[in-house]
């Protein structure tokens, strides 16, 4: 669902000054849908996440243990995403001021989205490359693990490069957030794989 919304996602207005630029984002016919997309992906990996952290233990020995800082990054990346989901409900309403931008006036959803992104994509960002970074081969292979840390430290550095910088295609940092998502269904689908072996060996399996 993240990558579908960041598909459908408005492009950036060019040759427009930034209030304008965005003005044009949020009256685009595929805000609201592509919006509603990523707020819902959000939510599924919040769910998921919290399962994740339940069915992985504290543990340097038991199968699918973490080691203390895997677990405790996991802890952070799960606090992260919900701060995401609490981040996610202003920006998909942000289309409200779009007239109160234009005229200079208050824009309560607009900046309480920019505040709240300057602190929930750093800290999941982080968070979650931290987890990679300590997981060693518990969740996927090392050097997917490190791929995984790069992608989510670039999302993390996400809405301060955009902020500090005018380059444009720095914007393609945002989509680290999806690369993560596809990462944890790998973690999903690696755990299934290996419950459904152990299973099979299993004596006692019909």
């Amino acid at each position: 669902m993240l990558f579908v919304g960041e598909l459908l996602h408005p492009a950036p207005a060019s040759g427009l000054e930034e209030r304008q630029a965005v003005a044009a984002e949020l009256g685009d016919r595929l805000w609201i849908p592509s919006h509603a997309l990523s707020l819902v992906g959000v939510a599924v990996l919040l769910v998921g996440m919290i399962a994740f952290v339940r069915s992985h233990p504290t543990s340097d020995s038991a199968p699918g243990g973490l080691t203390k800082g895997a677990r405790r990054a996991a802890l952070w990346a799960t606090g992260a995403i919900g701060l995401y989901v609490i981040q996610a409900i202003p920006h998909l309403v942000a289309f409200v001021d779009r007239d109160e931008l234009l005229a200079g006036q208050a824009t309560p959803f607009l900046h309480a989205y920019y505040g709240l992104t300057i602190v929930a994509y750093p800290l999941f960002g982080f968070s979650v490359a931290a987890l990679a970074w300590l997981s060693g081969r518990t969740l996927t292979h090392p050097v997917v693990n490190i791929l995984v840390a790069i992608v989510a430290v670039a999302f993390g550095l996400a809405p301060i490069l955009h902020i500090l910088t005018d380059i444009a295609v720095l914007d393609l940092l945002f989509w680290g957030a999806a690369a993560v998502a596809l990462w944890f269904v790998a973690i999903g689908i690696s755990a299934l794989t290996r419950q459904s072996s152990a299973t099979q060996r299993s004596p006692n399996a019909p």
